[in-house]
């Protein structure tokens, strides 16, 4: 089974640009999701875009919250 590579290059066109933003941040939460559902391993996710003002979270601001308080208490 070949895999394929993928050529990386900046997209030019803004509109596209943010397009393919929105489908990898989508693909990106799905597969977060799966994790978590899958196997039972606590997950989240924070990220920043230039366009937005506001980071996205996943799963939502109170779930982020619980479970950094959670590492933070952990023990090395």
């Amino acid at each position: 089974m070949n895999i394929r590579k993928v050529k990386l290059a900046f997209i030019i066109n803004n509109v596209s640009r943010k397009a393919t933003l929105r489908k990898m941040k989508r693909g990106f939460m799905k597969k977060m999701y799966e994790i978590n559902k899958l196997c039972d391993v606590p997950t989240c996710a924070i990220m920043y875009s230039p366009d937005e003002s506001q980071p996205d979270v996943w799963p939502d601001s109170s779930g982020v919250q619980c479970l950094i308080e959670q590492f933070a208490l952990l023990q090395y």
